[in-house]
């Protein structure tokens, strides 16, 4: 999923309406994706990409978009939170193989002595 700029939400009275509902649908169903992902699922999550040529958000739709704008930037925040956690693991792997290959190397120096 693509960052949604934070900022207010553009509203306009004249705006594609339908055009608009789909976009918020597919971005919410992008979240459950992703929500199911942290949960354990397996997969991956479409990409999304602010739609062009709709026009500014309609109003009565301005509240869902902030909605879903929140909840993006709350799993952007947590998939980050766990982008670390898999970073600093995988760091302490290299650090554990390194010694692994050491003490094989000196067992084996140990050997031929």
């Amino acid at each position: 999923m693509s960052p949604v700029p934070a900022g207010p939400v553009a509203v306009s009275p004249v705006a594609d309406l339908a055009g608009w509902l789909a976009a918020l649908d597919e971005l919410e169903q992008g979240l459950t994706s992703v929500g199911a992902l942290e949960a354990g699922g397996t997969g991956e999550a479409a990409p999304w990409a602010p739609p062009v040529g709709l026009g500014a958000i309609p109003d009565q739709l301005a509240a869902r978009a902030r909605s879903l704008v929140d909840q993006l930037d709350a799993a952007h925040a947590r998939l980050r939170v766990q982008q670390e956690a898999v970073r600093s693991e995988m760091v302490g792997l290299r650090r554990r193989a390194h010694l692994a290959q050491r003490e094989t190397r000196s067992s084996a120096l140990d050997a031929l002595a």
